[in-house]
Order: structure tokens, then sequence, then C-alpha cells
């Protein structure tokens, strides 16, 4: 059975007319309030990125302690097996995250060949 691209568009486009009142509802009826619901979300995105970056940084003091031990016993910095398994270990919680865990990690851990 043949689908006539055209109509499906036309259904799409009939459907979403039909139903605006239900999706502007969802949407927070109105745009002050859709614009009131983006605020409240923003305002807790940024509470995220602060919890984030004081996590960030928590784990650097603690890399740091690693690098001061490492340092004095002339021990490589840089630990490929250790990587992987950190990162292997995100993915594996969190598939849906598999390319930004990649990203922020491999970044991490390339700070840690910069910084003492």
């Amino acid at each position: 059975m043949s689908v006539d691209k055209e109509e499906l568009i036309q259904e799409a486009k009939e459907f979403m007319e039909n139903h605006q009142e239900l999706f502007d509802r969802l949407a927070g009826k109105t745009e002050e309030a859709a614009r009131y619901d983006i605020k409240k979300t923003r305002e807790l995105i940024d509470k995220l990125d602060e919890e984030i970056a004081r996590k960030i940084r928590a784990r650097q003091k603690a890399v740091n302690i690693i690098i001061k031990i490492k340092d004095k016993w002339d021990i490589d910095r840089k630990d490929p097996e250790r990587e992987k398994e950190i990162k292997d270990r995100l993915i594996s919680k969190y598939p849906e995250m598999e390319d930004t865990i990649k990203v922020l990690w491999n970044h991490l851990f390339n700070n840690v060949q910069n910084n003492s």
C-alpha cells in the first residue's frame, strides 16, 4: 500500500490546528506562562551548573593529590587504562550520554597533563 507523503503532511497540519489549544495548555497556556516556565527552568539549570562546577573543582583537588604522589615517585600522570575504565563505567550507567561523557572526560583527562 502506497502512502501519499503530501496527504500525510496535510493530515499532520490539520491535527496540529485542531489541537492547538491542547498544545498551548501543555506549553504553558500562554506565551507569558511559557516564558515563566522557561525562566524557572533556566534557574534550575543555573543551579545545576553551579553544582557541576563545584563537583569538577572537588574532583580536580583529588586529582591534584594523585598528581603530587605520581610526580614524587616519577609515575606517569597519564593512565589510559584508568581513563577507559572511568568512561566505560559512566557510559554503561548513562548510555544516552556516551558522546557527552567522552568529550567531557577526555577534556578532564587532558587537563591533568597541563595542570599540577
